[in-house]
């Protein structure tokens, strides 16, 4: 059977509310995932080579403000291991 290797990428998150807490990425099928995420001045303030691991929205433990954040995904899919990919987008964090 051919492999289909898929991400999902939510568009925003709520941390200070009950649901929609974190965010993270649905992925399957990948052999190596390493995810950042960048504030507007272009400071990495998340990253995870954990596809299990969500950003709670703080940095240090400290809560980011609202806003636009970009995240970048390096990864390989289980049918090519050896070639790397790239995926951005951007999240919304609304407090």
């Amino acid at each position: 059977p051919i492999i289909k290797t898929s991400i999902f990428a939510p568009n925003a998150f709520t941390p200070d509310e009950q649901s929609n807490k974190t965010f993270s990425l649905a992925v399957n099928d990948i052999s190596s995932y390493k995810l950042m995420i960048y504030n507007r001045q272009g400071v990495l303030i998340f990253k995870s080579e954990d596809p299990t691991e969500s950003w709670d929205g703080t940095l240090n433990g400290t809560p980011c403000p609202q806003g636009s954040y970009v995240w970048i995904l390096d990864y390989s899919d289980k049918t090519n291991p050896s070639i790397l990919k790239k995926m951005k987008g951007s999240v919304t964090l609304l407090r």
